[in-house]
């Protein structure tokens, strides 16, 4: 993921678009945009395989259970958090 995975946070998702390709040989396989309310967007993509909606919003998870989820077996490559009450990043984390 860029660095610049940042630059979403605190802003509104307004759309979310999910598209999967066609031929198995294209790249990327699929690729996820948000859109927000100021027009701008952010793309997500794999190379690889595709980008699988889960089961919906974890109620109350926080920033601590997301945390550890995230780490359970893999590599937090980037992690960035904002402080809701100044609009600022609070936090945030390059590992790679």
């Amino acid at each position: 993921m860029k660095d610049k995975a940042y630059e979403i946070l605190g802003k509104t998702i307004v759309g979310v678009y999910i598209k999967y390709s066609e031929d198995p040989h294209n790249t990327p396989r699929s690729q996820l945009m948000l859109v927000f309310s100021d027009y701008s967007c952010y793309e997500f993509y794999c190379t690889c395989d595709d980008i699988r909606p889960t089961n919906g919003i974890w109620p109350l998870a926080g920033f601590d259970h997301v945390f550890r989820y995230m780490n359970e077996g893999y590599f937090m490559a980037y992690q960035a958090l904002i402080d809701p009450d100044t609009g600022n990043i609070a936090y945030e984390s390059h590992d790679r």
